[in-house]
């Protein structure tokens, strides 16, 4: 047996060992990981974590072992950079799509609750990872997996069926994901490999009552959490966030690096707020970018080698922001600066404070309720309680 084989079996079986000890694996999914080697669906070519990189480029004809080892790390493997070429990333590019992380999978597969015969409808597909697990975990459910890269469908419809895999009942189908696949619905479950701000109208539309939908979530200030939803015969749909993952985010979400402000432009003025800490609380931004579904974050690092970072909070349109330069030494150095008629300080620190005041609250405390005239709105504990955030209109 080849060298590279015994690792990808040896490599296989410490990350199926380290998912069930995490507990995120149920019995029946343990087995599904360790019988479908997850290197299958890994191009030639892929970035992925190493040491402090977090995009480091691995080579299967010039480090075969090197590349096995990143593909059964429990870490993403990006496989496309915008506009999608694959080429090498650099400070501007984006990720447009990857082998998403093995736990973050596992808890999406746990939370479809499958069962035999489902038919199951993934959104952004990919190169086929998560929907051949679901065909190998379900051998007679029927799944359709919509992919919007017309290059990265055709590859997944080469790794489900090559090398004796005719038995994974895959769908690899060209799409937008928004849109569903209404020629092969209803579904019994729904689950996207992409993050959203608001669930696609069609998703509900050709969910099966009873069904449930499972997708990623995503805001202005990250992508961050899960919704699990299940759909109604009226076609409303409710269910709850967990605190659990980070997914690309819809590539009309993708964010483009604006024309920034002059260093100069705006007034100087004061805030005790604690930007670095918001910014580094998964579950705050998920509540600010509830709340402010306009206001964005960026990042900037102004010089190279240069002590001072600068973050920048900002409407869409940029007549509003609030710049904070931090000199290294923490929040109590910071210099800050505002522009524009809106007060976005004050909003960004109410919201901090409604957070504060609740003792932090995690994202299992939120959900969301879906009306038959797709209105969508967010709620804090209670779905009777008042509207948290209101997320999406009414059906067209």
């Amino acid at each position: 047996m080849p060298s590279t084989t015994i690792t990808a079996v040896r490599l296989r079986a410490d990350l199926v060992e380290k998912l069930g000890a995490s507990g995120v694996l149920p019995g029946r999914l343990l087995d599904t990981f360790s019988l479908l080697p997850r290197h299958w669906f890994m191009p030639q070519v892929i970035w992925a974590p190493l040491g402090g990189e977090p995009y480091h480029r691995f080579d299967r004809a010039r480090d075969p072992e090197g590349w096995m080892r990143a593909a059964y790390q429990d870490s993403y493997a990006v496989v496309r950079w915008e506009p999608g070429t694959g080429s090498e990333p650099d400070s501007r590019t984006q990720v447009t799509s990857s082998v998403p992380r093995p736990h973050a999978v596992a808890r999406l597969l746990t939370d479809l609750e499958l069962e035999y015969g489902h038919r199951v409808l993934e959104l952004g597909g990919g190169t086929g990872w998560t929907a051949a697990l679901i065909s190998q975990h379900l051998p007679d459910s029927r799944v359709t997996s919509v992919e919007v890269d017309a290059a990265l469908s055709e590859q997944a419809e080469v790794n489900t069926t090559k090398g004796g895999r005719e038995y994974l009942r895959v769908a690899n189908v060209v799409g937008d994901g928004a849109e569903g696949w209404p020629g092969r619905a209803p579904y019994d479950r729904v689950v996207s490999g992409y993050a959203v701000s608001s669930v696609p109208a069609a998703w509900v539309d050709q969910t099966a009552p009873g069904g449930i939908i499972v997708t990623p979530w995503c805001t202005s200030w990250g992508a961050w959490g899960t919704l699990k939803a299940r759909v109604a015969a009226d076609r409303s749909a409710e269910g709850r966030f967990a605190g659990h993952g980070s997914f690309l985010p819809e590539r009309r979400e993708l964010r483009h690096d604006p024309v920034l402000p002059r260093a100069d432009a705006g007034e100087p003025c004061g805030s005790g707020l604690d930007i670095w800490s918001v910014l580094r609380d998964d579950d705050e931004r998920f509540v600010m970018g509830a709340r402010l579904r306009d206001v964005a974050f960026l990042r900037e690092q102004p010089d190279a080698g240069s002590p001072v970072a600068r973050v920048w909070l900002h409407t869409a349109d940029w007549e509003s922001w609030v710049r904070f330069d931090l000199d290294g030494a923490g929040q109590a150095g910071a210099q800050v600066r505002r522009f524009g008629p809106r007060g976005l300080l004050r909003e960004v620190e109410s919201v901090h404070q409604w957070f504060e005041a609740r003792n932090r609250p995690g994202l299992e405390r939120f959900g969301l309720t879906i009306t038959p005239e797709g209105k969508q709105s967010m709620w804090f504990d209670d779905p009777r309680s008042a509207v948290f955030a209101r997320v999406g209109g009414a059906r067209s």
